[in-house]
């Protein structure tokens, strides 16, 4: 069935534990992916004797983290495997600079992806198994077998769904899911056929500034788009050099689109006029990953965010975003993007592909001579912080294979009832993936079709 298995995965990788007082579960499932990219951690950190307590907080550092990978799985356990240890070698830390650390520990983790050594790893992980289910699986159809009808309908109807989310105003977190177009197809659906497609679901959003209803964007691909973004086809080209779309200077259908028109368009999407080709070298790095990465520090709460994996937080009973997603489309977001020369198509991709505005890996996009938090595609994280407070009952982790299916006051609910009810957090964890699961991604628009990974962090019962 295309870029989806014939079966879901549902075998649960799933972990509990406590950490100093702090107890937590969290559960990890493939689904209907034919590749389990995402990773978590949960990890007393080291806290020098020198610092008597970070911020003279504490002596307690617990570390609570969830990557979502793209492009395979190798840069998310990379991440997994290196962030930890770095983060408790940086003098800011040692320092006492909570913030300062967790900013410079996502960009040393691309300093270290640039590396020989680097990649050498994640060359050794490409040559392993995924780390859930049947293993990646995203060349056995051959790079040759795609239907042509199939991509030029995606691209169409990402346009149509464009204009929609347009229409309905504040675009919300799942606008955008944090993967390339190549991936595209894993949350889309596979069919060449438009019977198949539907319309896409509405969903709830309250993650940061954003309320109300809006319409996801649909990713409608076929299995030939599941290839990491940046490898070459057999005839040496990149898969965004031949997606086609507005006439090239000199070509035979330049300029007979009528002026109105395209005066009407240009209003609509005054950037829209950008070249939609990607013209930026290849590196030996095409995969990557987003990154949320909690700090429980005494009784202090940090959260580090780049890409669209989420952090909430459950206060008396209210879901408290702690992290917002990064679209392509906000305006900063857009603004840096095109300052170093790359552009947003009308689907939100950034150079026509990455449907994500931060990240770490992605190394094809930070290649331009200006800082790391400047590049079109940047690890830049934002970081909040707050002060825990009595009522502060719960954290949730999770990838957007979660906040695809909920909003962030749903996940606290769906949460907070069955705590109430006795269960632990890895049990909930399990219980979410299994709700968030689709049937069918073909008749949900993919929703439900992703990976998922969930952890719950329990500050107090209330």
């Amino acid at each position: 069935m295309g870029a989806y298995l014939s079966e879901p995965v549902t075998e649960k990788h799933s972990e509990e534990g406590e950490l100093y007082s702090l107890a937590f579960g969290a559960s990890a499932m493939q689904g209907w992916r034919r590749s389990m990219e995402d990773e978590h951690i949960a990890v007393k950190l080291d806290v020098p004797p020198e610092a008597g307590g970070l911020q003279g907080q504490s002596s307690e550092v617990c570390m609570f983290a969830v990557w979502d990978g793209h492009g395979g799985h190798e840069v998310a356990k990379f991440v997994k495997n290196h962030m930890a240890n770095e983060l408790t070698k940086l003098n800011e830390y040692q320092q006492g600079d909570v913030e300062g650390a967790l900013v410079k520990v996502f960009h040393r983790m691309d300093d270290m992806l640039w590396t020989d050594a680097g990649v050498e790893e994640l060359n050794s992980y490409k040559s392993r198994p995924s780390p859930q289910g049947e293993g990646d699986a995203r060349g056995s159809a051959g790079r040759g077998g795609a239907d042509a009808d199939s991509q030029s309908t995606k691209q169409m109807l990402d346009f149509f769904f464009q204009h929609l989310m347009e229409s309905q105003g504040p675009k919300t977190g799942a606008d955008q899911e944090g993967e390339s177009e190549e991936e595209a197809a894993a949350t889309g659906t596979p069919s060449s056929s438009v019977d198949d497609i539907g319309l896409p679901r509405l969903r709830a959003a309250d993650v940061g500034r954003n309320t109300g209803l809006a319409l996801r964007a649909s990713t409608i691909g076929t299995e030939d788009d599941e290839e990491a973004e940046g490898k070459d086809r057999a005839d040496g080209k990149d898969e965004e050099d031949e997606k086609g779309g507005e006439p090239t200077p000199g070509s035979k259908d330049e300029g007979k689109e009528p002026e109105d028109k395209a005066e009407a368009d240009s209003a609509s999407f005054p950037r829209s006029r950008t070249p939609n080709v990607c013209t930026l070298p290849n590196v030996k790095v095409t995969a990557g990953c987003t990154s949320v990465v909690s700090l429980v520090v005494g009784m202090r709460l940090y959260v580090a965010n780049a890409g669209d994996s989420r952090a909430v937080l459950c206060r008396g009973g209210q879901a408290l975003a702690m992290s917002e997603d990064h679209k392509p489309m906000d305006e900063r977001e857009l603004s840096r993007i095109e300052k170093v020369g790359g552009f947003v198509n009308p689907a939100g991709r950034v150079n026509g592909n990455l449907n994500l505005s931060r990240s770490l890996g992605d190394l094809k996009y930070k290649q331009s001579p200006v800082s790391p938090a400047e590049q079109m595609i940047t690890a830049e994280p934002d970081v909040k912080h707050v002060d825990l407070q009595p009522d502060d009952e719960f954290m949730i982790l999770a990838c957007d294979g979660i906040w695809d299916c909920l909003s962030n006051q749903e996940a606290v609910d769906f949460v907070r009832s069955r705590l109430a009810e006795g269960k632990s957090p890895k049990e909930i964890s399990e219980e979410c993936c299994d709700h968030c699961l689709s049937e069918d991604p073909r008749k949900t628009t993919g929703i439900g079709g992703d990976n998922m990974t969930m952890m719950v962090v329990v500050f107090s019962q209330g």
